[in-house]
């Protein structure tokens, strides 16, 4: 969720972000879908940016998104429980293409702006971010099954 009524956020700039995320979302859903594989912390699940309603609205999306379209949605959680993550603390994606020429990047959500790492080395640094970090998420089922009880637990 983007705070519009953050300092650190302009509203034109939540604007703008709000949007980029809409086109991506239905992008998951369209003629040639995107793939997404997400990881997410389990405090992600819990933190109640808007309130209750909001949270609640958006675990259920989540789990909708994931049993509609296995093939193309993908989610685990890093659990409490799990030891340390090589990402710990880091908002990244990183996207790879269709066409072989065109080079995967890394994408870093700063709380400004917005950076991009096409630096090949950095690049694969981050892939073996997050490697070792799904290494440590739960099963997509196991996810879903967290997060359904978290719904339970919130409501």
């Amino acid at each position: 969720m983007i705070e519009t009524g953050s300092p650190w956020i302009r509203l034109a700039e939540a604007d703008l972000r709000v949007e980029a995320r809409m086109i991506r979302q239905r992008r998951l859903t369209g003629d040639e879908p995107l793939r997404l594989t997400a990881v997410l912390s389990e405090a992600a699940l819990r933190q109640q940016i808007g309130g209750p309603a909001v949270l609640v609205a958006q675990l259920r999306h989540l789990v909708t998104m994931v049993e509609e379209h296995p093939d193309t949605v993908k989610l685990s959680v890093v659990p409490f429980s799990s030891p340390g993550y090589p990402a710990l603390g880091s908002s990244y994606q990183i996207l790879t293409f269709a066409r072989p020429t065109l080079p995967p990047l890394v994408l870093l959500e700063n709380l400004t702006s917005p950076e991009l790492i096409d630096d090949t080395i950095k690049v694969k640094e981050w892939g073996l971010a997050h490697t070792g970090t799904v290494d440590v998420t739960l099963s997509q089922q196991d996810t879903l099954d967290l997060i359904k009880r978290t719904v339970k637990e919130i409501s």
